[in-house]
This record gives structure tokens, sequence and C-alpha cells, in this order.
């Protein structure tokens, strides 16, 4: 009778222990393919070109002609390129 009981604690805990097992390999695998994916996402969004923003200014000119000043240091009077 005790040879019996011993035998079936004995299966039940080897039984837990291969679950236990499983489960951690199922995790490790999981944080392996995760870590393969942010990397991956990472060097996506390093490899994307850099957009540049411009501001530009709308300032009165002499004899109310529209100059534009951008952050280029451009200066256009009437639509034609100034100094």
């Amino acid at each position: 009778m005790t040879d019996e009981l011993l035998k079936d604690l004995l299966d039940k805990q080897v039984s837990a222990q291969q679950m236990l097992v499983k489960r951690a390999f199922i995790i490790i695998i999981t944080l392996i393919i995760l870590l393969f994916a942010s990397n991956a996402i990472w060097l996506y969004a390093w490899t994307l070109p850099d957009y540049e923003t411009y501001e530009t200014y709308e300032l009165d000119g002499e004899d109310s002609s529209n100059v534009v000043y951008n952050s280029q240091e451009e200066v256009k009077i009437n639509d034609k390129e100034g100094q």
C-alpha cells in the first residue's frame, strides 16, 4: 500500500515538473520572439528618413509688397528670390 501511494505521489510530482518545464520553455521562446520583434521595429524606425519642417513668416515689405522669409534664410519678395 505504501509503495502504491509513494509511486502515485512521485508520478504527480514528475507530472507537475514536466508541466512547469513546458510552461517555462514556452515563456522563454515567447520572450525571444518578442525581443527580435522589438529590435526589428527599432531598426525599421531608425532607418526611416528624417523630415524637416520649415516655418514661413509673412512680413510686410516696402511699397505694400509681400515678403516671405523662411528658416532656410531665403527671402522672397513678390515670389522672386531676394537677398
